[in-house]
Protein backbone atom coordinates (compact mmCIF):
# COMPACT_ATOMS: atom_id res chain seq x y z
CA UNK A 1 0.00 0.00 0.00
CA UNK A 2 2.87 2.34 0.80
CA UNK A 3 4.28 1.89 -2.70
CA UNK A 4 1.02 3.08 -4.23
CA UNK A 5 0.92 6.05 -1.88
CA UNK A 6 4.53 6.94 -2.68
CA UNK A 7 3.79 6.69 -6.39
CA UNK A 8 0.72 8.93 -6.02
CA UNK A 9 2.69 11.46 -3.97
CA UNK A 10 5.44 11.50 -6.60
CA UNK A 11 2.93 11.89 -9.43
CA UNK A 12 1.20 14.78 -7.67
CA UNK A 13 4.52 16.40 -6.82
CA UNK A 14 5.64 16.08 -10.46
CA UNK A 15 2.36 17.57 -11.68
CA UNK A 16 2.63 20.52 -9.31
CA UNK A 17 6.26 21.11 -10.30
CA UNK A 18 5.20 21.11 -13.96
CA UNK A 19 2.45 23.64 -13.22
CA UNK A 20 4.89 25.87 -11.35
CA UNK A 21 7.29 25.69 -14.29
CA UNK A 22 4.40 26.53 -16.63
CA UNK A 23 3.68 29.63 -14.53
CA UNK A 24 7.28 30.81 -14.56
CA UNK A 25 7.39 31.06 -18.35
CA UNK A 26 4.62 33.65 -18.73
CA UNK A 27 5.81 35.48 -15.61
CA UNK A 28 9.29 35.80 -17.08
CA UNK A 29 7.79 37.10 -20.32
CA UNK A 30 5.66 39.61 -18.42
CA UNK A 31 8.70 40.91 -16.54
CA UNK A 32 10.81 41.08 -19.70
CA UNK A 33 8.13 42.93 -21.68
CA UNK A 34 7.44 45.34 -18.83
CA UNK A 35 11.15 46.16 -18.58
CA UNK A 36 11.39 46.58 -22.35
CA UNK A 37 8.31 48.81 -22.33
CA UNK A 38 9.84 50.95 -19.61
CA UNK A 39 13.06 51.31 -21.62
CA UNK A 40 11.12 52.25 -24.75
CA UNK A 41 8.98 54.73 -22.83
CA UNK A 42 12.02 56.54 -21.51
CA UNK A 43 13.53 57.17 -24.93
CA UNK A 44 13.16 60.58 -26.56
CA UNK A 45 10.94 59.27 -29.35
CA UNK A 46 9.22 56.10 -28.27
CA UNK A 47 7.21 53.90 -30.61
CA UNK A 48 3.58 53.88 -29.46
CA UNK A 49 2.75 50.85 -31.61
CA UNK A 50 5.61 48.86 -30.10
CA UNK A 51 4.38 49.72 -26.60
CA UNK A 52 0.84 48.65 -27.52
CA UNK A 53 2.26 45.38 -28.82
CA UNK A 54 4.21 44.82 -25.59
CA UNK A 55 1.14 45.56 -23.47
CA UNK A 56 -0.90 43.09 -25.54
CA UNK A 57 1.72 40.41 -24.87
CA UNK A 58 1.66 41.24 -21.16
CA UNK A 59 -2.14 40.92 -21.04
CA UNK A 60 -2.00 37.62 -22.95
CA UNK A 61 0.64 36.26 -20.58
CA UNK A 62 -1.39 37.36 -17.54
CA UNK A 63 -4.34 35.40 -18.91
CA UNK A 64 -2.06 32.39 -19.37
CA UNK A 65 -0.97 32.72 -15.73
CA UNK A 66 -4.62 32.71 -14.71
CA UNK A 67 -5.19 29.46 -16.61
CA UNK A 68 -2.13 27.88 -15.01
CA UNK A 69 -3.22 29.03 -11.54
CA UNK A 70 -6.60 27.38 -12.09
CA UNK A 71 -4.79 24.17 -13.02
CA UNK A 72 -2.68 24.45 -9.86
CA UNK A 73 -5.78 25.07 -7.74
CA UNK A 74 -7.45 22.01 -9.24
CA UNK A 75 -4.38 19.92 -8.41
CA UNK A 76 -4.34 21.18 -4.83
CA UNK A 77 -8.09 20.59 -4.49
CA UNK A 78 -7.58 17.05 -5.76
CA UNK A 79 -4.90 16.50 -3.12
CA UNK A 80 -7.22 17.74 -0.40
CA UNK A 81 -10.02 15.37 -1.37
Amino acid sequence: MSGTSDWADTAVSDAINTLIHDLRNPLNNIAMNAELGSLILHTDSYDKEKLEELFAVIVRQCRQCSVELERLKAAVDELAS
